[in-house]
């Protein structure tokens, strides 16, 4: 999933970075700044919800766009993952490269808006 995501988003543009599990994405983004994060909800080890509660903790991540990707989409509450995880947006397996483009670039542009 992660090199089919990361395949996209570098043709369309954007500069990406791939790790293979939750805590690796958790210590990658302390080390780095990023734009944005995108995490699947099902990741080895720490969870995607665990890692994005985590990241929220960090002061350079407090408003950062999260993007999950999950197949559970009907036994998720969005409201629960937006509130209390900070999820920005979600979406749902199997993912169009079209709707991953578009959905990555309305949450950069929406996050530029904001400042």
């Amino acid at each position: 999933m992660a090199n089919l995501l990361q395949f996209n988003l570098k043709r369309a543009g954007f500069d990406t970075v791939a790790v293979s599990n939750g805590a690796s994405g958790l210590e990658t983004a302390s080390e780095r700044g990023f734009d944005m994060i995108i995490t699947d909800h099902q990741l080895p080890g720490l969870s995607g919800i665990e890692m994005c509660k985590a990241l929220r903790q960090l002061p350079q991540y407090t408003a950062t766009p999260v993007l999950l990707c999950t197949a559970k989409g009907l036994e998720l509450q969005l409201s629960t993952l937006q509130e209390e995880y900070g999820v920005t947006d979600t979406l749902f397996k199997p993912v169009s490269p079209r709707q991953l483009v578009s959905a990555v670039g309305d949450l950069l542009s929406s996050a530029i808006a904001s400042c």
